[in-house]
């Protein structure tokens, strides 16, 4: 995604809210990788610290709550230095984009770049939990109660 909706160059500054979840891990660590910026938002939390710590760990630049960007009131910025700094805003569909059929050849290329990421050590795949199927119980319950990890089944 951060590839197919706009074309970043290193040091560009990528700014994402839900940081905190595997997506935004990943986000981060991508353009850790690739050279850009990015400021990261989580929500207000009691162990802030302690996950902003892991997510510059991760290679993140800043990390913000929600209630301090809205303290900073920075949404209430000029719109001068969007437009002559060139600086631009730019959501996405990702699950729109990923089922069409005409950007196949597209995700492909991005599966391979995480693979060789991941094999290198460039890449840490989201923490999880393993479970035997019979313990599916087990697993579900975990998966209730746990916020940060993610289930995995062996069979």
């Amino acid at each position: 995604m951060l590839k197919d909706f706009v074309k970043l160059k290193p040091g560009d500054l990528i700014v994402q809210n839900g940081a905190n979840s595997s997506v935004g891990r990943a986000v981060i660590q991508l353009a850790k990788n690739w050279g850009l910026r990015t400021v990261n938002v989580i929500r207000e939390r009691p162990d802030f610290t302690e996950v902003a710590n892991e997510l510059k760990a991760l290679g993140a630049n800043e990390v913000f709550t929600e209630k301090q960007l809205k303290e900073a009131k920075i949404f209430q910025a000029p719109t001068g230095p969007f437009i002559f700094k060139n600086i631009q805003l730019r959501g996405f569909w990702m699950s729109h984009w990923y089922t069409m059929e005409e950007n196949k050849a597209e995700r492909d290329v991005m599966f391979k770049e995480l693979a060789d990421l991941v094999r290198d050590g460039k890449f840490r795949p989201p923490n999880f939990d393993k479970f035997k199927l019979e313990d599916w119980k087990s697993a579900i319950a975990n998966t209730i109660n746990s916020v940060e990890r993610k289930q995995l089944f062996v069979h």
